[in-house]
C-alpha cells in the first residue's frame, strides 16, 4: 500500500477499508502517510477515496497528507463483537498478534468487562438522541401549527 505498481493519475476511485486503521500506531503515523500519499499520487485527479475506519482520527490524518476535500462523514455503531476485539488490541502490546489475548484469562475478563460498559454507554447516548429528537419534533409540530396561515380549515390561501 505504500509503494504500488500502478501509473500515476491511474484510479477514479480507491478503496479503503481497514487498512488505514491497521498502519496507524500510537507512536507514528509514517506508514499512514506513505499509504495516502501513494493513494494521492495513483488517483485521478477529481478522484475519490473512501475510507471505512472506526476512529475520528482519520480525518486529521487525512488533511495532513494531501489536498483532500471530505464530502461526507457518516458514523455508526461497532458491533458488540467489534467492541470487544477492540478491547483486546488495546491491551495487547503494540504490534502483538491477538491470539497473544486469548491465552490470558484475565486479560480477555477485563476486555469484556469494558466492552459492557462502552455498550452500556453507547445505548445510553442512543437512548438520549432518540429523546432529545423527539422533544425536537414534537416542538417542531407546534411551531409548525402556530405558523400556520391564515384561513379556515380546507380553504386554499393564496397570494
Amino acid at each position: 500500500a505504500t509503494a504500488m505498481t500502478f501509473d500515476g493519475d491511474s484510479f477514479h476511485l480507491a478503496v479503503d477499508k481497514g487498512t488505514l486503521d491497521a498502519m496507524m500506531s500510537p507512536g507514528t503515523n509514517e506508514f499512514a502517510g506513505a499509504m495516502l500519499e501513494e493513494v494521492w499520487r495513483v488517483l485521478r485527479p477529481e478522484g475519490l477515496l473512501i475510507v471505512v475506519s472506526h476512529s475520528g482520527k482519520r480525518l486529521q490524518l487525512l488533511k495532513s497528507h494531501g489536498t483532500w476535500q471530505c464530502l461526507e462523514i457518516r458514523k455508526c455503531r461497532l458491533s458488540p463483537q467489534a467492541t470487544f476485539i477492540n478491547m483486546l488490541r488495546c491491551k495487547l502490546p503494540p504490534g502483538a498478534p491477538l491470539k497473544d489475548a486469548l491465552q490470558q484469562p484475565q486479560l480477555l475478563q477485563e476486555a469484556a468487562e469494558e466492552a459492557k460498559q462502552a455498550l452500556r454507554r453507547m445505548a445510553f447516548l442512543d437512548a438520549f438522541r432518540i429523546f432529545k429528537a423527539r422533544k425536537q419534533a414534537q416542538a417542531g409540530h407546534i411551531q409548525e401549527a402556530e405558523e400556520e396561515p391564515p384561513g379556515e380549515a380546507g380553504e386554499a390561501v393564496s397570494n
